[in-house]
């Protein structure tokens, strides 16, 4: 009798702590949820220090607007400064006279 109680309270007490190690605050289920959340932040972290230094460039384009437009003068139009020279790669594109478009009424005919 005495026997199969502490065997009773044994079992008991596993059970407890099986419980206590899986659920509790310290537990498995606890430890991986901590785990994923620790995850989803460290993605966070990461995602805001792309935004930073993206945001942190822009300030420092906006702080100097001078060097914003001169990067757009000379990538979108192809300005130079005064003294600098052009090197154009590959072909030279054919440009039509003016006289060519007096000439044809709908523009110059395609090559």
């Amino acid at each position: 009798m005495l026997r199969s109680a502490a065997h009773a309270l044994l079992l008991i007490g596993v059970a407890v702590l099986s419980i206590l190690a899986l659920a509790g605050d310290r537990g498995r289920f606890a430890i991986l949820k901590l785990e994923a959340d620790r995850a989803e932040l460290q993605a966070q972290i990461q995602s805001l220090e792309t935004l930073n230094r993206e945001l942190s460039l822009a300030v420092e384009q906006l702080r100097r607007p001078h060097v914003a437009a001169e990067k757009t003068a000379r990538e979108t139009f192809g300005l130079l400064r005064p003294g600098e020279t052009a090197f154009i790669e590959g072909p030279i594109p054919e440009i039509p006279s003016l006289q060519d478009a007096r000439r044809e009424p709908n523009g110059p005919s395609p090559r």
